[in-house]
């Protein structure tokens, strides 16, 4: 009968180590998937808020200065918002794209500067 109670003993207090730990995995989960919600709600928000500045543009309702300053301004939210969500994803495919995009466009910006320092000599000689 003693050892009956050592063992249920003994079984309670890894429940009670063990708990906290299941708790706080439980707890952290939640908190993922309701900070995958905000940032998907954000990126909607960003992206109507893009559209509708757009339309408004187009329809001669602000001027290309503040368009233009509006467009970037969430243009960057945006981005920014797109970036937090794919790193808590932990989409590795999306950050090698994103990778591959900006090997591409430096590759692009150094074609055009060389194009231009070439124009520049046939220019001059």
């Amino acid at each position: 009968m003693a050892i009956v109670i050592d063992i249920l003993l003994l079984a309670l207090c890894g429940f009670l180590v063990i708990y906290p730990f299941i708790v706080k995995s439980t707890d952290e989960t939640k908190k993922t998937a309701s900070l995958k919600e905000k940032l998907l709600k954000d990126k909607e928000a960003i992206f109507k808020t893009l559209s509708e500045i757009e339309f408004d543009y187009h329809m001669g309702k602000i001027a290309k200065e503040d368009y233009e300053e509006l467009k970037s301004r969430y243009a960057k939210e945006a981005s920014l918002i797109l970036k937090a969500y794919n790193e808590l994803l932990g989409d590795k495919k999306q950050s090698k794209l994103e990778n591959k995009v900006q090997v591409e466009r430096d590759i692009e910006k150094e074609i055009e500067e060389e194009l231009q320092r070439l124009r520049n000599k046939k220019r001059r000689g």
